[in-house]
């Protein structure tokens, strides 16, 4: 199929070599996500709002399950990469680029964990004081189990986990648009530091 193309391109005049040029990148596909993801976006906006106006403790529970299920596609993909990388293996670079480009949106992720802090009250009961003073077992758990901790506690997870993927994706494009096949299976440096 390929060698039909290259002599099909050559008997109309035009050399393999411009028709490479003209050729987008893989790496830079943006544009067409951009144009199908935008409009998908503000769909889920505004039927999140309509939720939400329905019934905000009932939002705060999908909102949370739905998180929930998107960050363990990122941290799945996240774990793969870094398997990966701590193996040194050759076989799984193509499949390592869609681990990579699952594991991007860790970023978005962060600031999307922004509505389960402002509904903690209405989704976890232990944060309500009611059911704390019903319930001795959470009143001995009151330094782990309240709001302050909790923010603390997910906001340092995810920037660890932001700044793990970042490492990865970062490295990871660069290496594709150099097309240099050393920097393809090399690990980013500060993953893996020289002994």
């Amino acid at each position: 199929m390929i060698h039909e193309t290259m002599q099909s391109l050559e008997s109309s005049g035009g050399s393999s070599a411009d028709s490479a040029a003209r050729q987008p990148n893989p790496c830079l596909g943006e544009a067409v996500i951009r144009r199908v993801a935008l409009p998908l976006i503000g769909v889920g906006a505004a039927l999140s709002a309509w939720g939400a106006w329905q019934s905000l403790t009932r939002f705060g529970f999908a909102y949370l399950a739905g998180w929930c299920f998107v960050w363990s596609v990122v941290a799945g993909s996240l774990f793969f990469v870094a398997l990966h990388y701590a193996t040194n293996s050759l076989w799984s670079l193509v499949y390592r680029r869609v681990a990579e480009a699952l594991a991007s949106p860790a970023l978005l992720l962060g600031v999307l964990f922004i509505p389960v802090l402002l509904l903690a009250g209405r989704i976890y009961p232990w944060l309500d004081p009611g059911y704390v003073a019903q319930h001795p077992s959470v009143q001995a758990k009151t330094m782990y189990l309240n709001i302050g901790f909790f923010a603390t506690r997910e906001v340092v997870f995810l920037l660890m986990w932001i700044a793990f993927s970042k490492l990865f994706v970062r490295a990871s494009l660069r290496a594709c648009l150099s097309n240099d096949p050393q920097l393809v299976a090399q690990p980013p440096s500060a993953v893996n530091p020289p002994m």
